[in-house]
């Protein structure tokens, strides 16, 4: 079916109804809709005969002003026609679906205090129309600057009421084909304004309905107005459909069987040409094995449906297994239909469990239309419109871009680029890739997306003619050099304030007339910032209040809520975040947005917040949601750039700002001067923060200052506790240090004896290296946005005085574990949002409601006799009671604490360490839901629900959930663990040399120890050594000193292959990995690195200790002497009965 919509700044122009009747004869449109017609009802029935249609409904204008028609002909049924002086309502009748849906023509005013009130009007309408309707016309309102082309740019705010229409009355936006504008002042010049007034906007079930359907703007010399044409039914072209793999083939445990088939094939070539051979062999088998499957989800949910429907409806006395079955089969299709629409609508925040398929089919439906190019322009201005013609400019367009220039002069540019790779470095470079290197740059990649590149450049030099002639020469040679020539369209130059007009011109005359940035953005961020803040920034906000009013929230889950505002509201402002320090207001304002979108349903209307924001932006292990605190946020991410900028010195913006803002040490404590830029400003503000946990790891020494600053891990703020003696000379760490070991007569003299025993703790390098920052509050090290929010949000709350450091009750601790567990549970995640409401006091009850609004009564309307808060509706209330005692799960022990929610809910969760207490309390929870669904429904449909019903139902959800995920117990040992506990020492290759490692502390004897033990081939001991040190230790530490004094023995010892053995899983899991994930192991793990390269192999894996029983031994050893054993000719007896045991052998060795 084809509708025409047209403004047709009336009816009785001369072109009107010829070019009207053109487009008819072209497009055969069943139905007309004109608006401005400006003329009465008898010409507009002259218009209908002209026109050649059987039917019209004309409405008549005020005057000269305004005035609608609709004409339809005899293939096409309207009923229930009702109108306005603004819009005409139609019920449609579609006879190839047998269904109906309303057609609404509107002509909206040019005051915007009208049109608000006309938008109220078509909410209220909605009601009538139903599921299914579209409203296409004249909006006279655009929803952004970007359906605007000339002219100035309007105000953000301005946009807000149309955006709020839109998303109040969940409208989906048609797209369009053709030109993007719909509107022209027909001026010449730079005086043209064209706007996209006119639109198409389907309701969601519409849009589900004709998924299909696109509108065309069609120019028209008559009116100002482009007539548009929507087609519910286009026959679209189907093009070469790319492959795809479809993440439901996953889930499939046959496709791991056509895959390995098809790989395991044979193939001849290259190595690589091997590869692409079996990935093609892999599509076409998948390919054929997806053609024997019922792969269309869409159909076999209602294949299913049909087949619910007509057993239910067959009484016979197996039905109840039969519709069990079924039931489980529908949801596995649902799940996969959901898969299937997340894959393609790209939307990477998907959980699975929460069922929003009508939310990822929306996307893909409004992002086919938003990719879809339907018309092109060339370069010389033409415009291209059919497919043929737009595929052939692509072509050519790339075809040109990628042809050789074939540039030359490579040195003078070469001359200019400093060499920073060194011989070891190329050589790394140039080696071939292995296949763990492979595995890593593809795993590392998210399996729906694809890489993409960026290339800009900025230069920067004095505003001078001469300079100028510089750069242009400069940019010259290189696109000599490379075949990049620069797209002087798309550059521009940025002056200072102080530079003159004059020689602005001048300059820009130089550069070919590139036109000057004045106040615009570059890279998305402004490039000048004043004193007026929120004006800048305040784009942020209607950005985001423009993408939440998109959104359809009746098609969201409250769980695809979070997942939304998590993954794409909180991750908008990062950009601008990481790099201005936002308002306090801005950030308040948009923090206070998106709770309205949380908590108003999915609009941005005002709602009661049942919770406060505070509360949610808390992590959900202290009760909230994890949404993010902006203001926190903003401070960490200014921070991770300024940790960039210090522990960075090279760059280039490094150097920059160290010259012009960081010259003296202390410029973390010093105020930024007033003149400074705002860019600045912010990252002095992320220098706070980071200050908090700056410390210094010890290298040589030669840089850290004994007594003022921050190096001693473990004391209060970093610093020594000890006061500076009046005679001592001591003033850098390197002082302390002597080959590599720590001077313990000079720690004894001048220090108490706390620090002596925190600065032996600090491991020495072997090596001479620089001394080196590292953040405390981080594992690895360094510094990471997460741990710098946690600190900025904690540090606020301390100031705000709504919380004390330390200050935490056993209950509050107690709390901690309560919402752990919650979010823990295999449950839907709606039912976890529930509960975590009903802990948070936030469902609407009518005591809750009285309390907020002072509305209404706070009794219960079941039973009338008391106040309904939470304990009410699900304890006392006689419905609640009797649901309880026909309940399978009873929990009369805690009875009493049924008049506290949180009590009670502590008690049922300490019972999950009982006999099947998991599933007592998932059932549970559904009875609690289904408890508030039938209180909902006495409330607001006047519908009472029997107590058996409520019961029957929260079982069968809680069956028909676990059925469907497959819950299995976990209270069982692994197979590998089994293995692990029983594995014995094995013999390494041959002339490989295996030493095994082990630590052992003494807290009694403030002693540590260290075992190492090498074994050859054979299994005999080679040599065996026992380190003692006079120290308290840390596990991890000690066992990387282990290792790293084992490579120190080998290389001594002239041994080649190596193999170090360690039962400290997470020190060899580093090591393997080469990145560090505790920090005070970086200096002991960068010597192994060291060393390492010394051996032709040198192997490190992990041992469970019932094999490594020889060197745990040895180190138990050690911390009972004073002095370093070795042994190595011979060995006693000890040391060799447990090397046997490791082995497994209980019978002496013959040699």
């Amino acid at each position: 079916m084809k509708v025409a919509v047209w403004n047709c700044r009336g009816a009785g122009g001369p072109l009107t109804i010829p070019q009207l009747k053109e487009v008819i004869h072209l497009h055969s449109p069943s139905v007309v809709f004109l608006c401005e017609t400006k003329n009465k009802e008898r010409y507009m029935k002259q218009v209908q005969n002209r026109i050649k249609f059987e039917h019209s409904f004309v409405v008549n204008p005020k005057g000269r002003a305004g005035g609608l028609a609709l004409f339809w002909n005899e293939g096409v049924q309207l009923l229930d026609i009702h109108s306005s002086d603004w819009y005409i309502a139609a019920r449609v009748e579609d006879k190839d679906t047998s269904d109906y849906w309303w057609l609404v023509g509107l002509y909206a005013s040019t005051d915007e205090r009208v049109r608000v009130q006309q938008w109220e009007i078509i909410g209220e309408k909605k009601r009538e129309w139903g599921e299914k309707w579209v409203v296409v016309g004249d909006f006279n309102d655009i929803c952004s600057n970007g359906e605007k082309w000339g002219g100035r740019e309007r105000p953000e705010g301005s946009f807000r009421e149309f955006n709020s229409f839109i998303s109040a009355n969940e409208l989906v936006d048609i797209g369009c084909k053709g030109v993007p504008w719909t509107w022209s002042n027909t001026w010449e010049g730079e005086g043209e304004i064209r706007e996209r007034l006119d639109r198409c906007l389907g309701s969601v079930g519409w849009v589900q309905k004709y998924e299909n359907a696109v509108v065309e703007h069609i120019e028209i010399e008559a009116s100002d107005h482009c007539l548009l044409l929507m087609d519910t039914d286009l026959k679209q072209r189907r093009a070469k459909r790319r492959f795809f793999f479809d993440q439901r083939w996953a889930r499939d445990e046959a496709s791991i069987a056509v895959i390995k088939r098809a790989w395991g094939l044979e193939q001849n070539g290259s190595r690589m040409f091997r590869v692409v051979k079996r990935i093609k062999e892999c599509r076409i088998a998948l390919i054929e094995w997806n053609k024997s499957l019922k792969g269309n989800t869409k159909a076999k949910i209602q294949e299913l449906k049909e087949k619910l429907r007509s057993v239910r409806e067959g009484k016979e006395p197996c039905n109840k297994g039969a519709i069990t079955t079924l039931k489980l089969q529908l949801s596995k299709a649902y799940k996969d239909e959901e898969l299937f629409w997340s894959q393609k609508s790209r939307s990477r925040w998907l959980k699975e469990g929460d069922r929003n398929t009508a939310y990822f089919h929306l996307s893909v439906v409004a992002a086919r239309k938003r990719k879809n190019i339907s018309i092109l322009q060339k370069a010389n201005g033409e415009w291209c419109t059919s497919a043929e013609e737009i595929e052939a400019e692509i072509s050519e367009h790339y075809a040109e871009l990628f042809n050789s220039s074939n540039p030359s002069e490579f040195e003078e540019v070469l001359q200019g680029i400093p060499s920073t790779i060194s011989n070891l470095v190329n050589i790394q470079l140039i080696k071939p890739v292995t296949d763990l290197e492979i595995k890593q740059a593809i795993f590392s990649m998210f399996p729906n997306k694809a890489p993409g590149v960026d290339d800009d450049a900025l230069l920067c030099c004095k505003a001078s003619k001469e300079e100028a002639k510089k750069v242009k020469e400069i940019i010259q040679t290189y696109g000599q050099a490379t075949g990049q020539v620069v797209n002087f369209d798309k550059s521009a130059m940025f002056f200072t304030k102080n530079t003159p007009n004059r020689l602005r011109g001048e300059i820009r005359e130089v550069l070919g007339n590139m036109r000057e940035a004045s106040s615009g953005k570059y890279l998305g961020l402004p490039m000048t910032i004043g004193r007026a803040k929120n004006q800048v920034f305040g784009v942020l906000k209607s950005i985001i209040i423009s993408k939440l009013q998109g959104w359809k929230h009746k098609v969201l889950s409250q769980g695809g809520k979070e997942i939304l505002i998590k993954s794409v509201i909180m991750a908008m402002p990062t950009y601008i975040m990481s790099c201005f320090k936002l308002p306090k207001g801005l950030c308040k304002g948009i923090s206070a947005t998106i709770a309205r979108f949380w908590w108003g349903g999915g609009g941005l209307e005002n709602k009661v917040h049942w919770v406060r924001w505070s509360k949610l932006s808390e992590v959900k292990g202290k009760g909230g949601l994890g949404f993010r605190d902006l203001e926190a946020f903003n401070v960490a991410l200014l921070a991770k750039q300024t940790w960039r900028v210090v522990t960075n010195p090279n760059l280039l913006v490094s150097k920059v700002l160290k010259a012009k803002y960081m010259k003296k040490n202390d410029w973390f404590v010093q105020k930024p001067p007033s003149t400074a830029s705002w860019c600045w400003k912010s990252l002095h503000k992320g220098g706070e923060l980071l200050q908090q946990g700056l410390y210094k790891r010890v290298g040589d020494g030669r840089s850290i200052k004994i007594w003022e600053d921050r190096w001693v891990a473990g004391s209060r703020h970093g610093k020594l506790t000890t006061v500076k003696p009046a005679r001592c000379q001591l003033e850098c760490v390197h002082e302390l240090i002597e080959e590599g070991r720590w001077k313990t007569d000079t720690l004894h003299r001048w220090f108490n004896i706390d620090d002596v025993d925190l600065i032996t703790n600090i491991p020495l390098s072997l090596y001479e290296r620089k001394d080196r920052l590292y953040w405390l509050h981080s594992k690895s090290g360094a510094y990471t946005v997460r741990t710098g929010y946690v600190v900025a949000k904690g540090g606020r709350e301390i100031m705000n005085h709504r919380i004390a450091p330390d200050s935490e009750t056993s209950w509050a601790i107690r709390k901690h574990t309560v919402w752990k567990r919650l979010w823990g549970l295999n449950i839907k995640m709606k039912l976890k949002h529930f509960l975590w409401r009903c802990l948070q006091n936030g469902l609407a009850t009518n005591e809750a409601l009285y309390q907020r609004v002072g509305k209404g009564s706070n009794q219960c309307q079941c039973c009338g006799e008391a106040t309904e808060n939470i304990e009410h509706v699900f304890f006392f209330c006689p419905t609640a009671q009797m649901a309880w005692r026909l309940a399978p799960v009873s929990w009369d022990g805690i009875a009493e604490l049924q008049c506290n929610m949180w009590r009670w809910w502590d008690a049922v969760m300490e019972s999950a360490k009982g006999a099947q207490g998991m599933d007592r309390i998932k059932l549970t929870v559904n009875i609690l839901w289904q408890l508030w669904k039938a209180r909902n429904k006495r409330v607001f449909q006047l519908v009472n629900e029997d107590a058996k019903v409520i019961i029957d139902k929260a079982q069968q959800e809680w069956i028909e959930f676990e059925e469907a995920t497959g819950s299995q117990s976990r209270g069982f040992e692994s197979t590998e663990q089994q293995r692990l506990s029983q594995h014995n020492w094995e013999p390494p290759m041959e002339g490989v040399v295996r030493i095994n490692t082990d630590a052992a502390i003494s807290a009694k004897m403030v002693r540590t120890g260290l075992g190492i033990v090498a074994r050859n081939w054979r299994g005999d001991l080679v040599k065996a050594r026992g380190i003692s040190r006079r120290k308290k230790g840390e596990a991890a530490t000690e066992e990387s000193l282990a290792i790293r004094s084992a490579l120190e023995m080998a290389q001594a010892a002239g041994w080649t292959k190596i193999e170090v053995q360690s039962d400290c899983r997470n020190v060899v899991s580093s090591i393997n990995a080469g990145n560090v994930q505790d920090c005070k192991l970086q200096t002991i793990l960068e010597d192994i690195e060291a060393l390492k390269t010394s051996f032709d192999s040198c192997i490190f894996s992990f041992v469970p200790r019932s094999a490594n029983g020889c060197s745990h031994a040895m180190a138990q050893f050690a911390t009972k002497v004073v002095n370093t054993i070795d042994w190595q000719a011979s060995f006693p007896t000890w040391l060799t009965v447990l090397a046997r045991k490791d082995m497994g052998v209980v019978t002496p060795f013959c040699n």
